[in-house]
């Protein structure tokens, strides 16, 4: 990367900056609207019109034994339990690879 061979390597807050902003652009091909962090989980609230497959959702609850919770109701949220930004970013990342190797 150009920027780190010219001025060293960005702050932490810069880099996390950037994880956020790649996390929100794959979070948005998955129709999740609102991401928010509460105690030890990220929840994901989901747009209401898009139907979420059933099969995406039981492999990604095999691959994250014990950390991924789904309620359904008046919105569908996916909580992901996790200690760090990166850990989410690899559960969005599968996320996207399921949903798409599921409906080709």
């Amino acid at each position: 990367m150009l920027f780190r061979s010219r001025f060293g390597d960005p702050p932490p807050e810069v880099m996390n900056l950037i994880k956020v902003s790649r996390i929100r652009a794959k979070a948005k091909k998955l129709g999740i609207v609102k991401v928010e962090q509460k105690k030890s989980y990220i929840s994901c609230y989901f747009n209401t019109q898009d139907k979420l497959d059933s099969k995406v959702l039981i492999a990604l609850i095999e691959k994250y034994p014990g950390q991924i919770k789904i309620r359904t109701g008046r919105e569908t949220v996916i909580g992901v339990k996790t200690i760090n930004i990166d850990r989410f970013e690899a559960v969005i990342n599968d996320f996207l690879a399921l949903n798409s190797a599921l409906k080709s």
